[in-house]
């Protein structure tokens, strides 16, 4: 079903009539929250929404939401059923749009925009900041253990001594990027000559091998789910 509000509201009401009342019915929508896609059914107690990360078939995450009426058995129902797949299930305990992975993605994203937009790097410099330094860190540790294990006290010392500067970076990223039709237009064309079009499938399948190969290498070495 398309992330389209309208439709997934009626598709929610037929599940509703069709299932019985205790069956957990989910959505995998990237930013629209569970409380309005839910509005037409009867027994909202058992909606949630589950987002998983790209390709779902090799990443092994799900975020679960609920909505405001949503029962809080029936979010821990479900998260005990994605860790049982062996999944990375982690539980948002405040309805947001884009709920944690889309909001941390699109924060990381603007500001990438906004660098390259503003002549500061190219596209493919930007990338390899990403893939050749953040990325292989955030492969096994998120941005608190981060912080934690980059200065000798811990967390506390970390943020005290980077959080001016982190700070001032944050007053200057407090923008919008328009995302005009002549910029996506330039990005089209930069990104075509960096991967053409015809490439892209092979490139694909390179990125699902190297996700599986990260996946197999966190499992030996005890960081995976």
């Amino acid at each position: 079903v398309l992330e389209d509000l309208e439709l997934k509201k009626s598709v929610f009401a037929q599940l509703d009539k069709l299932t019985p009342e205790n069956t957990i019915i989910t959505s995998s929508s990237s930013y629209l929250l569970i409380s309005r896609i839910s509005e037409l059914v009867k027994h909202k107690h058992r909606c949630i929404n589950a987002h998983p990360a790209l390709p779902p078939h090799i990443v092994p995450f799900v975020e679960v939401s609920g909505g405001v009426d949503t029962d809080p058995k029936i979010i821990k129902q479900a998260v005990s059923i994605y860790k049982k797949a062996k999944y990375a299930a982690i539980t948002v305990n405040k309805e947001a749009e884009g709920f944690i992975l889309n909001r941390l993605q699109g924060a990381l994203l603007n500001e990438a925009v906004r660098l390259h937009e503003g002549g500061f790097a190219s596209m493919e410099d930007i990338d390899i900041a990403l893939k050749h330094a953040l990325g292989i860190r955030w492969a096994f540790m998120g941005p608190f253990e981060i912080m934690d294990l980059n200065a000798p006290e811990g967390i506390k010392d970390s943020f005290n001594r980077y959080r001016t500067g982190i700070q001032n970076l944050a007053k200057q990223q407090n923008t919008v990027p328009s995302y005009s039709d002549e910029y996506l237009n330039k990005l089209d064309k930069e990104q075509r000559q960096r991967l053409a079009f015809n490439d892209r499938t092979d490139r694909i399948e390179k990125r699902n091998k190297m996700i599986a190969l990260i996946r197999k290498l966190k499992i030996e070495l005890g960081e995976d789910v």
